[in-house]
């Protein structure tokens, strides 16, 4: 069978190169014919489209069957250990997160009456408000509030100026 294929496959490659140089060779006109239809079968049988993305991640609107995938993926090349942060709670006990929870709620509610008496309706041209060691001061000059919190134990300040707007 070996020897068959390689006879065939001689036959045909002789006999290509004999009709290819008769027909290159000899007619002039008819290699410029040959040519062409040469170049226009091959021209006719090519085809294209257009190319298409696709997103992989589901966040980004691809399928979300490769979430769990892609999770897996993101775990398995996470360096950095697993630690308790402070927001956690799981290294505070429920004493310490209460704590805490309520100090948020007061200064929320005193932050929010110290805004209200400096840009509230009822707005003073200047104040001062005392939380613990922190000492809030503000003034309005020219349309804008000067507002400067200071910390009597740092000794540190910041000073904030605020356009005031119109209601």
């Amino acid at each position: 069978m070996k020897n068959f294929f390689s006879l065939f496959t001689c036959l045909v490659d002789s006999t290509f190169r004999f009709v290819a140089h008769d027909l290159l060779g000899y007619l002039p006109r008819v290699r410029g014919s040959f040519l062409a239809i040469l170049v226009i079968c091959f021209a006719s049988s090519a085809s294209a489209q257009d190319f298409v993305y696709t997103p992989v991640n589901p966040s980004f609107g691809g399928s979300p069957f490769n979430s769990a995938h892609l999770l897996s993926l993101s775990e398995r090349q996470n360096q950095f250990p697993k630690t308790s942060s402070a927001f956690s709670g799981s290294s505070q006990t429920d004493t310490q997160q209460f704590e805490r929870q309520i100090k948020s709620a007061l200064l929320g509610r005193i932050s929010s009456q110290v805004v209200d008496q400096i840009l509230g309706e009822t707005a003073s041209d200047s104040g001062r408000f005392s939380v613990g060691s922190t000492q809030i001061d503000f003034e309005r000059i020219d349309g804008i509030v000067a507002i400067t919190i200071s910390d009597d134990l740092s000794g540190g300040s910041t000073i904030i100026e605020v356009p005031v707007p119109d209601f």
